[in-house]
């Protein structure tokens, strides 16, 4: 296997984003952020991740063709990336990514936290 090479975000002030709770791997800008649930954050687009190859896709219960979404480096399971979608809403459409948030770590441009906040649209700006 070859080495890696990892996309990191600048931990400066001016950047928020997201990393992997298990090896704190760059996992997604908060400028991809779509929304989030309780349990869910969905993106519009990730980094440092494994996606399952069309071999691999499944279909979920609200019969979506979905794959799987790895970390690229500790291969924990963030989530799913919808393939298919017969009804897309704003969060589920073909391309989104939804992660657990229990999953992962915000950097706040300051420090990590714990705690994922709920994005509003002058957090990030």
């Amino acid at each position: 296997m070859g080495r890696l090479y990892l996309i990191e975000y600048d931990q400066t002030p001016d950047k928020r984003f997201y990393l992997c709770r298990s090896c704190q791997t760059h996992i997604a800008s908060a400028q991809d952020f779509l929304s989030s649930t309780l349990v869910n954050i969905f993106f519009e687009k990730v980094v440092n991740v494994v996606i399952d190859d069309p071999v691999h896709y499944w279909r979920d219960l609200k019969d979506r063709t979905v794959a799987n979404v790895l970390c690229i480096k500790c291969n924990i399971l963030f989530g799913r990336k919808y393939v298919e979608v017969e009804e897309p809403t704003l969060e589920i459409r073909e391309g989104t990514i939804r992660m657990e948030q229990k999953k992962l770590l915000f950097w706040n441009g300051k420090v990590l936290v714990d705690e994922l906040p709920i994005p509003q649209s002058e957090a990030f700006v």
